[in-house]
């Protein structure tokens, strides 16, 4: 079958190429987005990803303008809903206008937290029936294979934090270095990953200047470099903005590589019914925010000053669980049946 899946590389993120590579492991034809019109008669699927941000009033009506064509054309339309809104929404009633249509012309959805089904139930019983959940791949391996999870650091007098993925603004590291300042020689905490731009990396670098417990790797990691800072940590601290995240992927990668997080509760997290080995909390509002996480990095220095080794336990847990829940091969399996089912 020749479906086209949107985006068709990713670049900085994996998940595109774990499911690009399990289909074509399963036989699937797949193209870009950019050249459906060459291929059209053939092309069953279109799959898309993050294909709601709107940038422009001229890409809206792009957008639309292809939707429309590709039901004309008789086309399946596939989209993944992976957040409650694009991250940074700089057209909201355009973006929202837009994601109502994509829900609207799609034959399928795919979420991948229940929570996101809660959203979606908000647009009707049409658009609950036609919402598939499948949970999102692990990323065992992915990045390099280890032979086995090295204990973390020992020492009883410091909690070792580390921040990964893409450095932008409603992941809320400002927040976090503030709340990590408090802590004084008791915390370490590390943020590695590409900044939105020059601007963004230079504000980030300005926050955390007086604390000489805080290192910035403000760039691409390379995927060694980026499983030894995973692997280095006690805990991986991601402290969303919940009113656009639903999903991580930084949070499957963690337990992938035997790590446990620190994380509010986003649908990834309140997917696992057994969150013993993990420092999830919620909160109402950004006000709040800064007392609950401080709360949580308290309770961290706190277990690892009595049990050190308790937080490679806890990885381990949580590694287990992606094993048995977030198989890639079941997933990916899983894919390829509602393509087949949808198709006919």
């Amino acid at each position: 079958m020749k479906i086209v899946y949107h985006p068709y590389g990713s670049g900085d993120n994996m998940y595109t190429n774990i499911i690009l590579k399990g289909l074509r492991k399963r036989k699937f034809e797949i193209i870009p987005l950019s050249t459906f019109f060459s291929n059209y008669r053939d092309v069953k699927i279109i799959h898309l990803n993050w294909y709601e941000n709107i940038a422009s009033t001229l890409n809206f009506l792009n957008k639309t303008s292809k939707l429309i064509v590709f039901k004309i054309l008789g086309k399946k339309i596939v989209w993944t809903m992976h957040n409650k809104e694009p991250h940074e929404n700089r057209k909201p009633s355009l973006q929202k206008a837009f994601r109502n249509l994509l829900i609207f012309f799609s034959d399928a959805i795919i979420i991948h937290s229940l929570d996101s089904k809660k959203e979606l139930s908000k647009k009707g019983k049409k658009t609950i029936d036609k919402t598939f959940y499948l949970p999102h791949p692990d990323y065992i391996d992915v990045y390099g294979q280890i032979n086995e999870i090295p204990s973390v650091v020992s020492n009883k007098t410091n909690l070792n934090l580390v921040f990964v993925g893409l450095v932008r603004p409603y992941k809320n590291l400002e927040l976090l270095i503030d709340c990590v300042n408090i802590f004084g020689d008791k915390v370490k905490l590390v943020i590695a990953g590409k900044p939105k731009d020059d601007a963004y990396a230079n504000s980030i670098r300005e926050k955390a200047e007086s604390n000489a417990n805080i290192t910035l790797d403000l760039k691409f990691i390379e995927d060694k470099i980026l499983i030894k800072y995973i692997q280095d940590a006690d805990l991986v601290i991601l402290p969303y903005k919940i009113n656009s995240v639903l999903n991580s992927g930084t949070v499957i990668l963690s337990f992938s590589y035997g790590r446990s997080v620190i994380c509010p509760n986003i649908g990834t997290i309140n997917d696992i019914d057994d969150k013993s080995a993990i420092l999830n909390y919620s909160y109402s509002r950004e006000s709040h925010h800064e007392k609950k996480l401080i709360d949580v990095i308290d309770s961290a220095v706190r277990l690892k000053g009595h049990s050190p080794e308790v937080f490679k336990t806890w990885g381990l847990q949580m590694k287990d669980y992606i094993i048995k829940y977030h198989d890639s091969d079941t997933v990916i399996d899983e894919l390829a049946k509602l393509y087949h089912r949808i198709a006919k």
